[in-house]
Formats: structure tokens, C-alpha cells, sequence
């Protein structure tokens, strides 16, 4: 059984079984039949850059409690991605941003919470002024020769190498 699999069907309340369905094992529900199929939970940020520097927050509570990270949150039910990059921004440093595009899309694996995919755009500044707020204790701009430690997750520490990359 998978880390997070569920004991009951959400449709119809039945036991949920382990079975193979489309080479893989998943969980199936023993009276309605259904597949109950577990999908990454999407997240979304923004890789800010000012005078060459790079845009990070530290995250003040678990899971990667004091580690570095872009800022970023999970996609809400009924908001649109780019809504919601722009939103983690604004709580998370106090800047108002524009979206100029896609800068990656990365697969994540290693939160305890749940695996998702996280879309990080390339975003420039607004307004606003810069502080900590929501789940981050400080916020900061760093140059590629002065990245702080440690980052979180491995998708962004992923991000942060195409960054350093794509800098030339």
C-alpha cells in the first residue's frame, strides 16, 4: 500500500484494495470497482531577479524548516496557475509582480505533504516592498556566487541550477 492511500472509497464508502490496473499497483475500490487514481498536487512560484540577483525565501516552519526555496505554494481548487504564483508573492515577500513567462516545470518527490509539480514563472516587480510574511521568516536577493544554504526540495534546487546555467 502507498504512503498516503486511503482506507475507504470517497464515492461510495467501500473498502479500497491493492490491485494491478494498467501495470501498476493501485488502489481499487471493492464495491463500485473504481480506480482511485493519485495525481501530483500542483504548486506554483516565480524566479524574481534585481540587479542580477536572485529572489529567495526561508521557509520558517517544517517540512524544510530554515531551508531556502523560490516563493512558492500550492495551486487552490478553484485559482488559475499564474493567479496563483502572483498571490504566493505578494504573501510571501510583499512584492507585487508580472508574469513574463514560463521559466520551468519541475516534478517533486521528496515533500512529506504529498509529490506534486511545481511551475515556476519568470517574473519582474511591480511594487511592493520587501519582507517576510505568510510561512517565510526572511526574504533576500542573492548573487549566483553567494547562493545561501541550504535549499529545500530537490525541484528547486533543480530551478536554482538552471538559473546558475542560464546565466551563462
Amino acid at each position: 500500500m502507498q504512503p498516503d492511500s486511503w482506507t475507504y472509497c470517497h464515492y461510495c464508502g467501500s473498502r479500497l484494495i491493492d490491485q494491478a490496473v494498467e501495470g501498476r499497483m493501485r488502489q481499487v475500490c471493492a464495491g463500485c470497482g473504481r480506480v482511485i487514481y493519485r495525481n501530483p498536487v500542483p504548486a506554483a512560484g516565480c524566479v524574481i531577479q534585481r540587479e542580477g540577483k536572485l529572489l529567495l525565501a526561508r521557509r520558517k516552519h517544517a517540512p524544510w524548516k530554515d531551508h531556502w526555496h523560490f516563493p512558492s505554494g500550492f495551486v487552490e481548487y478553484d485559482e488559475d496557475v499564474e493567479t496563483t504564483a502572483v498571490r504566493e508573492i505578494r504573501e510571501e515577500t510583499g512584492l507585487v509582480v508580472q508574469i513574463d513567462g514560463i521559466f520551468g516545470a519541475y516534478s517533486y518527490f521528496d515533500d512529506p505533504r504529498k509529490n506534486g509539480i511545481i511551475i515556476l514563472f519568470s517574473a519582474r516587480i511591480l511594487d511592493g516592498d520587501l519582507r517576510a510574511g505568510d510561512d517565510v521568516g526572511e526574504v533576500n536577493f542573492f548573487s549566483a556566487e553567494a547562493l545561501p544554504e541550504p535549499i529545500g526540495f530537490a525541484s528547486h534546487r533543480r530551478a536554482l541550477r538552471d538559473w546558475v546555467a542560464r546565466r551563462g
